[in-house]
């Protein structure tokens, strides 16, 4: 396997305002045999940090079963800055770079699936009703950023009476505007140029409301998209691949906290600690970080069950993908 990182803009490009030299990645899971179908994990997070339980994880089931894999670590709001457009921007380009050096990553650029988890979900969603506005256009890259198929799991979507509060707030900021929030509510943006759909959703969901996916369904439906979907009757948020690997926490490595860990990293280099938010304000050395994530994530105790009718949603992702 050819395991490495890419960095998806140069330092001159990479605008929203990190301290600590981060830029977003691709991290790649690559077979050395011969051009394969090519699957972008997205993972959730809420927009606030990116999930590494739904990184590493995720794109290990998809390389077994002969895919080769990426994952993308994008910009969140850490620091207070509301991203606006700098995620869709990332996974736009995300998509372009991959196309662009198809040959060196040996996978067809074609057959270029995404896969995202919750927040996750929704900026694969916002990419795949959004691709073609003029925001996204780049004068490095001329490939198309338009996914072949997106996979959506347990996704953000509306803005509206089944909104996820804290997504929107870290994406948008305090006082979006209607403009705004009706650009990020996905139902409404749902075109004829969007590609085809797998979506699932578990009704015990009681952070994400699964009604979220009962709307993209909908207007899938109605511009004649084609859309897969499943809801699952019982399951917590956040399930990720379901399993037992998910559930003892072999997550595989937390890159995805780069970010994360550079804001933490320069501020104690440069005494600014109390400009981090609760409770990184307490930090005094790096081997603080993980139980200060721990505590910030409020996951220290919280217990995992695997769920076996759940974990059958990959080998069903896996069918959608292999179709012509």
């Amino acid at each position: 396997m050819i395991k490495r990182t890419l960095q998806i803009y140069n330092m001159k490009e990479y605008k929203y305002p990190t301290k600590g030299g981060f830029i977003p990645t691709l991290t790649t899971y690559v077979h050395d045999d011969g051009v394969r179908d090519a699957i972008l994990v997205v993972p959730g997070g809420s927009y606030a940090y990116v999930s590494p339980g739904e990184a590493e994880l995720v794109a290990m089931k998809f390389y077994n079963a002969g895919f080769n894999a990426f994952v993308l670590a994008y910009t969140v709001n850490f620091n207070g800055t509301s991203l606006k457009l700098q995620p869709l921007k990332d996974i736009s380009r995300a998509v372009r770079v991959l196309r662009n050096q198809s040959d060196n990553l040996n996978i067809n650029p074609d057959r270029l699936t995404l896969c995202g988890f919750s927040a996750g979900g929704h900026l694969v969603g916002s990419l795949a009703v959004h691709h073609n506005i003029k925001e996204l256009n780049d004068e490095y890259f001329s490939e198309s950023n338009k996914p072949n198929k997106i996979i959506l799991c347990y996704p953000v979507i509306s803005s509206g009476e089944y909104k996820h509060e804290g997504t929107y707030t870290k994406l948008l900021g305090e006082s979006p505007t209607e403009e705004e929030l009706t650009m990020f509510s996905l139902e409404k943006q749902v075109n004829k140029d969007v590609p085809p759909v797998f979506i699932w959703h578990t009704r015990d969901d009681d952070v994400v409301p699964y009604e979220n996916t009962i709307l993209f369904k909908k207007a899938c439906d109605e511009a004649g998209i084609p859309c897969r979907m499943y809801i699952f009757e019982s399951g917590v948020h956040g399930l990720s691949t379901a399993d037992e690997d998910w559930a003892q926490r072999r997550y595989g490595e937390p890159y995805t906290y780069e970010q994360i860990i550079t804001e933490i990293c320069y501020a104690i280099s440069h005494n600014e600690q109390s400009s981090l938010p609760f409770p990184f304000n307490e930090v005094t050395t790096i081997e603080d970080i993980p139980e200060l994530m721990g505590r910030w994530r409020g996951t220290t105790f919280n217990l995992k069950k695997k769920n076996d009718d759940v974990a059958r949603w990959i080998d069903m992702a896996i069918e959608f993908m292999n179709e012509q």
